[in-house]
């Protein structure tokens, strides 16, 4: 989420009702109104500090997908060179 404050400075950041979908154990939600906010009766607040290794997990993971996905890939292209020399011979010998 992109946003500016009074001062028309930006800000990035999350969209706290969403990422609590995915993960709730990054929100706090605060229902006490007499907290500085009394318009807003379930306010909800990222953990950033615990953002940090959640991302650089679903990095690695992904980082293993890729890993397996290029292996695959080299194997394919290895099989493809070798039907292409059979088929090469094939094609030399007729």
């Amino acid at each position: 989420m992109r946003s500016e404050s009074s001062d028309n400075q930006k800000s990035i950041g999350f969209i706290a009702q969403e990422v609590n979908a995915l993960f709730p154990e990054l929100i706090t939600i605060i229902q006490d109104t007499t907290l500085g906010y009394p318009d807003i009766p379930d306010l909800h607040m990222m953990k950033y500090d615990a953002v940090g290794p959640i991302a650089i997990k679903a990095i690695q993971e992904q980082q293993e997908k890729v890993k397996k996905l290029q292996d695959q890939n080299a194997a394919l292209r290895s099989r493809i060179e070798v039907f292409k020399k059979k088929l090469a011979s094939l094609s030399t010998t007729n």
